[in-house]
């Protein structure tokens, strides 16, 4: 029985694992309005204010993106910290419009719900963390070719 819950845990993390893949792909380019070489080209400044209207706009789809991102199957499938990552974004992409926060910390924040989301996806954002990555790795490749 034990063996069995087993398998069932791991064939089931495996297909979460594929889930958030095929549906983070769909997230990533929502961030790239906040990218440094983008914000330039949108003449995106430190605040609102000093913005152009089409960086503020950009601002703001990004936020309504997001928010349709986060009540789709895409909501079911992050952990509770990259919901919460998702949220701080959301709510930041407001505060740079109402000018009470920088590019700069919109920037951070988006930075954070990005390694957010390669955590949920076991991807290494240091180099201690490639070993780890790569021991998960030849393990989902076992069990994925047994």
């Amino acid at each position: 029985e034990r063996e069995l819950t087993q398998t069932i845990f791991q064939e089931s993390s495996i297909k979460l694992y594929e889930a958030r893949l095929d549906k983070y792909k769909e997230v990533w380019p929502l961030l790239k309005v906040i990218a440094g070489y983008e914000w330039r080209k949108l003449e995106g400044g430190k605040l609102a204010k000093d913005s152009s209207q089409n960086a503020i706009e950009a601002v703001q789809k990004m936020a309504d993106d997001l928010t349709d991102a986060a009540y789709s199957s895409l909501g079911l499938l992050m952990s509770e910290e990259s919901r919460t990552h998702l949220t701080n974004l959301r709510r930041s992409c407001g505060a740079f419009k109402r000018n009470k926060i920088t590019s700069q910390e919109l920037m951070r924040h988006a930075h954070w719900f990005k390694h957010s989301l390669r955590a949920d996806l076991y991807i290494p954002n240091t180099s201690i963390e490639n070993e780890e990555f790569r021991k998960y790795t030849e393990a989902i490749n076992e069990l994925l070719q047994s």
